[in-house]
């Protein structure tokens, strides 16, 4: 497989940030996630900050169902969001989480926050 997709595995190294989504109601997600965390250091991506997002939470595996929607990581950086591609629950988590990393990623870059305007463009993107 990794074979099939080393052009778009090679731009993913260029990535700021990974948005690693997860089948929520498989049986195997926890698999899965090991089998992409493993192709992502195969090919020198495993630094790259992730923000694992749990569709079909409207079909969840008990094994995900924590009865939280979103968790934060040490950093206080959203790690985790639980969302329905198919109802919508959790999209709002999802943007406020990209404008907080974008937000994080531009202080780094450069020492001031995102524009209101970056923030807007992918806030409608994601819309």
């Amino acid at each position: 497989m990794v074979a099939a997709f080393r052009a778009t595995l090679e731009e993913t190294v260029q990535a700021d940030i990974l948005l690693h989504v997860i089948d929520a109601s498989s049986a195997n997600w926890n698999e899965q996630v090991d089998e992409v965390n493993k192709t992502l250091k195969d090919i020198g991506a495993d630094a790259i900050p992730q923000i694992q997002i749990f569709n079909k939470s409207d079909l969840m595996n008990p094994l995900v169902d924590s009865g939280a929607k979103y968790v934060r990581d040490e950093y206080g950086r959203m790690e985790r969001i639980c969302m329905s591609a198919r109802t919508g629950d959790g999209l709002e988590l999802l943007r406020q989480a990209l404008a907080e990393a974008i937000t994080e990623h531009s202080k780094k870059m450069d020492g001031k926050s995102a524009s209101t305007e970056e923030i807007f463009d992918i806030h409608t993107a994601v819309h």
